[in-house]
């Protein structure tokens, strides 16, 4: 696989330029004023061609950002491969953006599929779920037989989960028991 290094430099700058701004929003507006965008996409109209040219967008940036082909890496679903080509992006600068990225984030995210290997699949599952989900959905019955429902309350920075009556929900009509 033959490597366009105008684009590799423009994607090594991109990652330093990340590392200078400190967020994907001042990376964008740097990125513009330096003249990069996104790679010209042809559309039809007619029978010609116009070439349209427009900055990047922020998840255009986290995109490019976390995509490891730049590493030399392969994904597929949630697992990385090593690749059959050079990286482009070395593992020092690599390894900053990731973790700037990652601190920077504005919510943390349950699947981080850029960094997983068939080795630690199991393990970063486990590690970067950002919450359990309701485990006993669906299992759990009240006295009259009628499903609980997860539900949640928030209260001094804490998520308190429990189980309610469906019909307590719903404001259904209460059975004999």
């Amino acid at each position: 696989m033959k490597i366009n290094t105008t684009e590799a430099e423009t994607v090594r700058r991109l990652f330093a330029l990340y590392l200078a701004a400190g967020s994907l929003g001042a990376t964008r507006i740097a990125a513009a004023e330096q003249g990069f965008s996104p790679r010209k996409s042809d559309h039809v109209i007619g029978a010609a061609f116009r070439a349209t040219i427009a900055p990047f967008s922020n998840s255009q940036l986290h995109y490019l950002l976390t995509n490891p082909v730049y590493r030399g890496l392969i994904r597929h679903n949630s697992l990385v491969h090593p690749g059959q080509h050079d990286p482009i992006i070395d593992e020092a600068l690599w390894s900053a953006v990731q973790t700037k990225l990652q601190k920077t984030a504005a919510r943390k995210r349950q699947r981080t599929g850029a960094f997983a290997t068939e080795a630690d699949s199991a393990s970063i599952t486990s590690q970067n779920s950002v919450e359990p989900s309701a485990l006993l959905m669906a299992k759990l019955f009240d006295e009259t037989g009628d499903r609980l429902t997860p539900s949640h309350t928030n209260r001094h920075n804490r998520r308190f989960r429990y189980y309610i009556s469906r019909r307590l929900i719903t404001k259904g009509p209460a059975r004999a028991l």
